[in-house]
């Protein structure tokens, strides 16, 4: 992805956030938490993830590349690239982060960012490859052996990403050949690829039109060889959807179609090129899509309503030309995955500060049985605002104090 791949995602910052909800947080309305109010884990919040005593988090690992300030706390998004499989993480991270470090370089040692693998059974992480100061590795899915990431590009000093690139390895991460792309990625063509099935590639290109960056089109291309050949599954300039928050499955992509201002629908492009409609009406969600997510044959669309005029997060379910509501919750809404075993939702809190971190405190919501039942986990501070992504049950996250994982029983 491009820099402008993560602006339907980026959050408030901690003074403007404060100060929207002075404004507002008189005329916020009462709304439930979630659709359900099941019974919730006891939180343990301030406890240390190396000791294993930070409730139903375990610890997994610490990189040996420690910050010397508090970058890779407050902007853990920013530092570490995180993908796990089963028992094992892969962390990258962003050296760039460490001001003090990029000030004042250690005279001998690597300078560049690391890829580490995690061991979730002997809590240790191995170094897996070093990149240059100049790019990152991010690894995006994995099959067996098979790896593949896109490896994001800086330029001089610069913290903000172009023109990214995609590597694959077939031995776990050790060893890495640069994919062949149908066409470049750039700054005004964002791309965004996956790796939802052995030997099969999807990318996504949405071309910015205009410099409002309201107006976009997307253009679909399938491999089905690990890039060998590719196979465009849309015409021409392609579709008037941005792919940056599709749901990719092994046989179709789905799309949020239609500008912000005007009628929107969410439509599915199969492995064919055949184009069907999921949902005819869109505005029937009330808000803006952040993201898409795939569980089976049912599609589920997260939206946030934002700071103004009052913070608020709803979860539909779409299926069968139908949506409906299967979780809200009055905070503000981060990131949401899916696996077939699990739906899991963030959420940050404004009203919470957690004053050691300098970060609101974060939630994840889960549910086991497809939106019908959520727990909430109350994230202990060592990993408020940490990265996080979900394979089968496992909940992995990272912070600048380590990597751990939960289990949903």
């Amino acid at each position: 992805m491009t820099l402008f791949s993560r602006l339907p995602f980026v959050r408030f910052t901690v003074f403007s956030t404060l100060l929207l909800a002075a404004c507002f947080a008189a005329s916020a309305p009462s709304r439930a938490e979630s659709i359900t109010a099941p019974e919730q884990p006891q939180p343990v919040l301030d406890c240390e993830l190396r000791t294993g005593a930070c409730g139903p988090w375990k610890f997994a690992g610490q990189t040996t590349y420690a910050f010397a300030n508090s970058a890779d706390r407050n902007h853990a998004h920013d530092v570490f690239r995180l993908w796990a499989d089963g028992e094992n993480a892969y962390v990258g991270v962003n050296m760039r982060w460490d001001l003090v470090r990029l000030m004042s370089p250690p005279t001998s040692g690597p300078l560049g960012n690391p890829l580490y693998e995690c061991d979730a059974r002997n809590a240790k992480c191995e170094l897996v490859k070093m990149d240059d100061e100049q790019r990152v590795t991010h690894i995006l899915g994995g099959h067996g052996d098979d790896r593949v990431a896109e490896v994001e590009t800086y330029s001089g000093d610069s913290l903000n990403s172009f023109e990214p690139s995609y590597a694959r390895s077939t031995d776990r991460g050790r060893t890495w050949s640069t994919i062949k792309l149908p066409t470049a990625c750039t700054q005004r063509a964002s791309c965004t690829f996956a790796f939802p099935a052995p030997h099969r590639y999807l990318l996504l290109v949405t071309d910015i039109l205009d410099d409002s960056f309201d107006a976009w089109k997307t253009r679909i291309f399938l491999s089905n060889d690990d890039a060998r050949t590719w196979s465009p599954l849309t015409q021409g300039e392609g579709i008037a959807a941005f792919g940056w928050n599709a749901a990719i499955t092994a046989h179709a992509v789905n799309l949020v179609q239609g500008r912000d201002d005007g009628a929107k629908s969410i439509v599915q492009i199969d492995e064919t090129g055949k184009t069907a409609t999921l949902l005819s009406n869109a505005d029937q969600l009330r808000g803006r899509v952040n993201l898409l997510l795939a569980q089976g044959d049912t599609l589920y669309a997260l939206l946030d309503s934002g700071a103004y005029p009052a913070p608020g997060a709803r979860l539909y379910a779409v299926k069968d030309g139908a949506a409906a509501a299967v979780w809200t919750s009055n905070e503000n809404a981060g990131r949401a995955w899916a696996t077939p075993e699990l739906l899991a939702v963030e959420t940050w809190d404004k009203n919470e500060m957690i004053a050691s971190e300098g970060e609101f405190r974060t939630k994840l919501h889960v549910s086991t049985d497809h939106g019908a039942h959520w727990r909430r986990y109350v994230m202990p501070n060592e990993l408020v605002n940490s990265e996080v992504t979900v394979t089968g049950r496992r909940i992995w996250a990272v912070s600048g104090k380590g990597i751990a994982y939960l289990d949903v029983r």
